[in-house]
């Protein structure tokens, strides 16, 4: 667009896989640098701007320079800052306090330690009733003496 000594340049949004001057997505303005009228100087899509660049777009840097002097980037690192903030708080929500790394090794080795006296507390306790039953038995019948008993003359 425009004519000789006489540039005129749009503000589009195209795929970065296509050329430079191939179709575009949408049109988001104009500028115009060598009219008188500020107004019609330059015309940008407010809205479509942000829109796009929420999505990812990448701008130029002489559209990002426009953008910055129209305040559109600095609107949009505002909200892509505030974005985060609310996803951090979310995530923060549902994450597990951590505790410090030396209380959790005390807590692990107190509960290894309780695992393993109610081991050994259980398995003494198999014992004494194994024996329990073993000794009602032999309480019944008399016990027999190993021992031979020696006659005397």
């Amino acid at each position: 667009m425009g004519s000789k000594k006489r540039p005129f340049y749009r503000i589009v949004v195209i795929d970065s896989r296509k050329a430079r001057s191939a179709r575009y997505i949408e049109k988001l303005g104009h500028f115009d640098p060598f009219s008188n009228d500020d107004d019609i100087r330059l015309v940008i899509n407010r809205e479509g701007a942000l829109n796009w660049l929420d999505k990812g777009a990448i701008p130029t840097k002489v559209v990002k320079d426009i953008f910055s002097r129209e305040k559109i980037w600095e609107e949009f690192t505002k909200n892509k800052l505030k974005k985060q903030l609310e996803k951090d708080k979310k995530k923060k929500k549902h994450r597990k306090k951590k505790s410090h790394p030396v209380s959790e090794i005390k807590k692990r080795r107190e509960e290894r330690n309780k695992k393993a006296t109610f081991k050994k507390n259980l398995a003494e306790a198999k014992k004494v009733k194994a024996l329990e039953k073993e000794s009602p038995k032999n309480s019944q019948s008399p016990p027999e003496s190993k021992t031979k008993q020696v006659e005397t003359k």
